[in-house]
């Protein structure tokens, strides 16, 4: 015979001391992940309230549920059996509402979790109501009170009443007409609290023709029915009907509240945006800007605009009720940052070096494999050519006034810091860098100094003013700046900065010497060993393109946790293939933890038949949610290299994929994309046949 399944929910109990709280047993969460899609689908939820009468009623309009299912808890919760796929599932939740009823006491250590009761100013008998008019309603649909299952009517109306005044926010369709004096005299608190008040006449049946119980009912149902389109249509309006994953959380959230601050209203906006709150200065930050583009003689119809795109933007995003999506670098992926020295004429050396890069590259674009370029002086000219753009970010001012303005590469000729800093402004949320590939302008070599020193000290050559002259030279040289940058990193951090340089030869310094430029570009054709670095630089780039998804919340296996999930590629994996093989095509790539072989790199055939993204599905295991892990993409036995977003821990990836966050996050989740029904967060297959080595592996130094 099968085990019914216990349908219990809310406990009211009491501890040793005489104190209240409230036990959630977890039934909702397990329903709502029973559900066929929770993030598309729009429960109801139904509250019965009586004795034998209600259980009676129950039986006869949803009979499989009920029979198939036990409790003993203070609130049952169930779902309407056949409806789990639809896009309006029910949810059944019955309780009895006897204020004499002592709440149960409950021994320690039983599943569920607790929370204490404040309960200012009420009393032990008004802790069961306050469950009803200040948690359940809520979030209830429709209420069903049974009326035979109570003394009297009065008891009904002071319940409504006593729900009413201490601020219910939910809607109670039943129409009450024999006890209107009580109501009418009550009326304001009535329309604040509940939408319509109905009473619904049982037909009586003879104690011997059980049979035709359900019949008693039909009317009931009928009801029910009509008052379920009449609340739906009412939410829709409102933008009120909470999608199952909503009601999940917003459930968590106002059990918590309740309990801790039973007088003070429950405010859903607030507990939609936990983990997103609003900045404590929006409104002087909005003012700021109002007076700059005042200022600037910006009308205010044309700044407005601006900033309501931006509200919009920041309230809609993934998974809240009409997300927006926008361009961005996804969230598990790092940034990849190219910056250009500046250096007059020098600049085409640069250049040529971007040139070699592209053609390690192939069709692939250099643009494509970075999220952030950045040049000083003569930089922004060789930038403009490699992107071609047609129309810069940044326009050109036309109105000095009594401004100063100075090149820039007379501070800083090297920008790479820089583009750290901005990278940091522009993704607060990235904890580290991808890449950065830095390109010098030439580096100028030591000259070995006289072995006998003149006698008497040359003025012009060692004096005052020609060391000023090689200090102020010596602040243009960007290998310098790159030197103290690399100084302050740790080693697995200086392996993801990339310098591309070349020696100058004994060439003047000069910046403005047009007719060094053809010596500069051969300084770098005729350089050996560039070529090699082009070719390892553009491999780290390509390999940085991969990045790592976590499908769903890891689960327990044996006492480990088993991760799934894919990895992607950003750009189109199709631009990043052919220069990939070229580079690599001899050898067989594969991913690998630093224990665990993940699977080959099967290049097109780890593409997605949908949606024509790279989807390559991995699983692997951590002891624990913090342990940090690093996946490579390993070239052969001896070369191998991380890709984007590691090291981290898988704590991290639930974090900023928004696991946590119901309601969005500030990211927009997976942005320029559609979702994909085959690959994204699907089950892995399994089938290995393909992806499969021997499970043991060799450490790599």
């Amino acid at each position: 015979m099968r085990r019914r399944e216990d349908a219990g929910w809310l406990d009211v109990i009491m501890d040793d001391h005489g104190e209240f709280s409230i036990r959630d047993r977890g039934r909702l969460s397990r329903l709502v992940k029973e559900l066929k899609d929770p993030e598309k689908q729009h429960p109801m939820l139904y509250l019965f309230i009586g004795q034998n009468i209600k259980d009676e009623a129950l039986n006869a309009l949803f009979m499989n549920n009920i029979k198939r299912t036990r409790s003993n808890a203070t609130v049952n919760l169930r779902s309407d059996i056949g409806k789990e796929a639809s896009d309006m599932p029910i949810f059944l939740a019955d309780g009895n509402l006897i204020t004499d009823i002592k709440p149960q006491h409950i021994s320690p250590g039983k599943q569920g979790r607790i929370y204490p009761i404040v309960r200012s100013t009420f009393t032990d008998n008004e802790i069961l109501p306050l469950l009803y008019a200040r948690l359940l309603f809520l979030f209830t649909d429709i209420v069903c009170i049974f009326a035979d299952d109570f003394p009297g009517l009065d008891c009904i109306a002071d319940f409504l009443i006593f729900a009413a005044k201490v601020g219910s926010a939910s809607i109670l369709p039943v129409q009450i007409n024999d006890f209107n004096r009580n109501i009418s005299a009550n009326r304001g608190h009535m329309s604040n609290a509940f939408s319509d008040i109905r009473v619904v006449s049982l037909d009586k049946i003879c104690e011997t023709h059980r049979a035709s119980t359900p019949t008693r009912y039909c009317r009931l149902k009928g009801v029910l029915q009509h008052q379920a389109d009449h609340i739906t249509n009412m939410r829709s309006a409102h933008r009120a009907r909470f999608k199952a994953f909503h009601l999940k959380t917003l459930f968590q959230a106002a059990i918590e509240h309740t309990a801790a601050t039973v007088l003070e209203s429950f405010d859903h906006v607030r507990a939609m945006r936990t983990g997103n709150e609003l900045s404590p200065g929006l409104s002087s930050h909005l003012a700021t800007y109002l007076e700059l583009g005042s200022k600037a003689g910006i009308p205010i119809e044309d700044l407005t605009p601006s900033m309501a795109s931006a509200m919009i933007t920041d309230n809609y995003p993934p998974r809240a009720h009409f997300p927006l999506v926008i361009d961005l670098v996804p969230p598990t992926k790092r940034v990849s940052i190219l910056a250009i020295d500046g250096g007059g004429v020098r600049g085409v050396i640069p250049l040529e070096i971007l040139l070699l890069l592209q053609e390690k590259l192939g069709a692939c674009p250099v643009t494509d494999v970075f999220d952030l370029i950045m040049g000083t002086s003569s930089a922004l000219l060789t930038i403009a050519q490699v992107t071609s753009w047609s129309d810069p970010s940044m326009k050109t001012t036309h109105s000095c006034g009594k401004r100063t303005f100075q090149d820039g590469g007379l501070r800083e000729n090297n920008p790479a810091w820089i583009a750290r800093q901005v990278s940091r402004h522009i993704w607060p949320a990235k904890k580290a860098l991808a890449l950065l590939v830095s390109i010098g302008t030439g580096v100028q070599e030591n000259c070995p100094q006289s072995q006998v020193a003149p006698y008497f000290r040359n003025v012009f050559k060692d004096g005052f003013a020609r060391r000023a002259l090689n200090a102020w030279l010596s602040s243009l040289d960007g290998e310098k700046k790159w030197k103290d940058l690399v100084s302050q990193l740790d080693d697995d951090a200086k392996q993801d900065h990339i310098r591309l340089n070349v020696p100058l030869k004994g060439m003047a310094a000069a910046i403005d010497n047009i007719n060094d430029i053809d010596l500069y570009r051969d300084l770098v054709i005729l350089q050996p060993g560039v070529a090699r670095m082009a070719a390892e630089a553009a491999s780290a780039l390509l390999i940085s393109t991969f990045y790592f998804v976590l499908d769903t919340i890891p689960e327990s296996n044996d006492g480990n946790l088993h991760c799934r999930g894919t990895i992607r590629c950003r750009p189109p994996v199709k631009s990043i293939l052919p220069p990939l093989n070229l580079l690599h095509g001899s050898q067989q790539m594969c991913f690998a933890t630093e224990s665990e072989f993940l699977g080959y790199f099967l290049g097109e055939k780890d593409i997605c038949s949908c949606c024509k993204r790279y989807a390559k599905k991995i699983s692997f295991e951590v002891r624990h949610l913090d342990e940090e892990i690093i996946i490579y993409m390993e070239l052969d036995r001896k070369q191998r290299r991380k890709i984007s977003g590691f090291p981290d821990t898988v704590n991290s990836f639930i974090k900023e994929q928004g696991f946590l966050s119901p309601f969005g996050n500030p990211h927009h989740d997976s942005p320029g994309t559609q979702r994909c029904t085959a690959c994204d967060n699907s089950k892995r297959k399994s089938s290995q046949s393909q992806s499969s080595r021997p499970q043991k592996m060799r450490r790599l130094a």
